[in-house]
């Protein structure tokens, strides 16, 4: 049987409907048979999923003017070094914050722990600080290197982006799980079974005043081979009459 999941935003500026077949609902016949889903592809759909829940999980928590910290090292530092690095670097920021009276909200991956290039760490935190209060608080906290300082879009696109960054396979493979704080909004897509199944179409449409953002929209299969589709829409924006 076909189901649908459906998320929409906290601020309900955009929506992530996906449709699929899943065995779960499948009745008496139990889980279907793979169909012949190779290791590579099932990578793929595992990532796709990864970069999907982060997506939701930034654009629930992060805005625009949030800032994007890329914290560097000037000199190689030893692997087993890193994650300590980190931590202590997160633990000064997090009482910058406290001693401001502002809750402290981050998302943070380590890049390159194991790979061949040099070690650093990314984090998305919520802004507490204009730009020249953390390029100061920065100098003060990371000693090793150099920290790059970036304001956060906000937008879906900016949040889908960061999404697939964070949760591509390299940094999986090289750094482990992302990490988050803990006081982030988490809000679970919506799912409800579509009765008939034969009513499954690769047409996109978008509901009611959102409009369809196809460049993250697509048709594809479940790691069981079933089709499936991901609609993606933005909230349809006032038109502007012009004046006569």
């Amino acid at each position: 049987m076909y189901v649908e999941s459906r998320w929409v935003s906290a601020d309900k500026s955009c929506m992530i409907i996906k449709k699929y077949h899943t065995w779960q609902y499948g009745g008496k016949g139990g889980r279907s048979q793979r169909t012949g889903v190779t290791s590579p592809e099932q990578q793929a759909i595992n990532q796709r999923h990864r970069a999907e829940r982060l997506a939701m999980l930034l654009k629930d928590n992060f805005e625009v003017g949030d800032w994007y910290l890329s914290v560097t090292y000037k000199e190689k530092p030893e692997p087993e070094n890193v994650p300590h690095d980190s931590k202590l670097f997160m633990n000064r920021l997090r009482y910058r914050f406290e001693k401001a009276g502002v809750p402290f909200k981050w998302v943070q991956v380590i890049e390159n722990l194991s790979g061949k290039g040099r070690p650093h760490f990314h984090v998305l935190v919520n802004k507490a600080f204009d730009f020249a209060t953390m390029q100061r608080i920065m100098k003060q906290i990371w000693k090793n290197g150099f920290v790059k300082i970036e304001p956060f879009g906000g937008e879906l696109s900016d949040a889908v982006k960061m999404a697939n960054y964070f949760s591509k396979q390299k940094i999986a493979d090289h750094a482990g799980r992302i990490h988050t704080s803990r006081n982030l909004l988490r809000r679970p897509p919506k799912k409800r079974k579509i009765k008939r199944s034969d009513t499954y179409s690769e047409k996109m449409t978008a509901p009611k005043g959102y409009v369809l953002v196809p460049s993250l929209c697509f048709n594809g299969k479940t790691a069981e081979g079933y089709p499936m589709q991901r609609i993606v829409c933005e909230r349809e924006m006032p038109r502007v009459r012009r004046n006569e």
